[in-house]
């Protein structure tokens, strides 16, 4: 019973998060909106950006790859590599977006926590939760390209389970951002130099297959290879991941979500006192 209970104590922030959510689900869908709105408030093209800077992102990203370096795929046509391209580039804007503004959440939101009008773990879900929404144009886009494509495929009916992990998982790494963003501000400038760094060595243009033998491994150590890999699993007919490799990322976001959740708990405190 000790044994169970000890097991059990590490786990309670994560356990505990989940009904936190629901508990202020009115503030938390109140204050996502006003967010999702006041993002694009006052630019040129407002909302417009919201499906113009993916597209942008993507087409530079391919005049890299196609036009600069002639990169294909054997047995793929150019819309082909397109939506391949595409099925990791929303994932990573994702993560950009979270971990980007999770380095300066708490400083932005201390009025909301020392007013105690949102927990600040509520801040943290927030963010993510208006960074899934922000690439919802994407995904449709997504989704009519692989439409036109002809790669659609049964396993996009698990694409409710994976963008669940997936949120699971990004909440997980900015609760850890954000409690060291909270008390470091240099941690931004990090992360953005991280954020660019990853964008380029992980297989968003390119298949672990292409990569040498002996270089194979930094891939398979990276996480975003298996954040990438079950969205194109779920999404794309023809793209050969393994059911094993898919069945880490989910073991994997559990993991992140639940020492994120534990780190922030610990550090909380020290958050708002500090800032």
């Amino acid at each position: 019973m000790t044994r169970t209970i000890a097991l059990a104590r590490p786990l309670a922030p994560a356990l505990a998060l989940p009904v936190l959510a629901w508990r202020y689900k009115k503030v938390l869908a109140a204050t996502s909106q006003i967010e999702l709105r006041q993002k694009y408030a006052g630019s040129l093209l407002g909302s417009v950006w919201i499906i113009l800077y993916p597209l942008i992102l993507l087409g530079i990203y391919l005049f890299l790859y196609l036009v600069i370096f002639k990169m294909r795929f054997p047995g793929y046509s150019e819309l082909n590599y397109v939506v391949f391209v595409f099925s990791g580039l929303i994932p990573y804007l994702f993560l950009m977006e979270s971990l980007g503004r999770g380095a300066v959440i708490i400083r932005e939101n201390m009025h909301l926590l020392r007013n105690v009008i949102v927990p600040p773990e509520l801040v943290v879900v927030r963010l993510v939760l208006v960074a899934m929404m922000g690439q919802v144009v994407s995904f449709a886009v997504l989704l009519a390209l692989i439409a036109l494509d002809g790669d659609f495929t049964w396993r996009i009916l698990f694409l409710p389970v994976v963008l669940l992990f997936a949120v699971a998982f990004l909440v997980g790494i900015t609760f850890f951002v954000a409690s060291l963003g909270a008390i470091f501000s240099d941690v931004s400038s990090i992360i953005n130099l991280l954020l660019l760094f990853l964008l380029f060595v992980s297989p968003l243009a390119f298949q672990r297959s292409m990569v040498p033998a002996n270089l194979q491994l930094i891939v398979d150590l990276n996480p975003l290879t298996y954040f990438f890999e079950a969205f194109r699993w779920t999404l794309l007919n023809s793209y050969p991941a393994s059911a094993l490799r898919v069945l880490v990322f989910p073991i994997l976001s559990l993991a992140v979500y639940a020492a994120g959740t534990a780190f922030f708990r610990n550090f909380k405190g020290l958050m708002v006192d500090h800032v």
